[in-house]
């Protein structure tokens, strides 16, 4: 499947390789990872042909932002790069540190606002 050459800069491809680089693979060291070659690496990136739904189960195992390489979009909730990068850094620890970040953003959040017993992303 080839995609207009107008589209390229709003296409899968591109966004796949964007996310790539800012996981910092190569596209070999990607391709192996996910178990493709590399030429297939390259044929996505260049939307000679996409990816199939284990390609970016695999992706999203790496901490690839799937929802922005599929829609181009990034989550209202993360467009902040601090409150990204705190995303991001929580999903490379082990549960137990998981458990002491959350139990301290709740510990802050209830001592800075006592009234509120949670904050919804989609109130903000």
């Amino acid at each position: 499947m080839s995609i207009n050459k107008s589209e390229k800069n709003t296409s899968i491809g591109l966004r796949i390789a964007q996310e790539r680089k800012r996981l910092k693979y190569s596209q070999a060291k990607l391709s192996a990872k996910l178990g493709r070659s590399t030429a297939t690496q390259i044929s996505y990136e260049a939307d000679e042909t996409r990816p199939d739904a284990d390609y970016f189960f695999a992706l999203d195992e790496l901490q690839a932002d799937i929802y922005y390489i599929i829609t181009g979009r990034q989550l209202e909730a993360l467009k902040k790069e601090d409150e990204l990068k705190l995303l991001r850094s929580y999903r490379t620890v082990d549960e137990r540190h998981k458990n002491i970040i959350l139990n301290l953003a709740e510990d802050i959040a209830q001592s800075e606002f006592p009234n509120n017993t949670t904050t919804d992303i989609s109130d903000q």
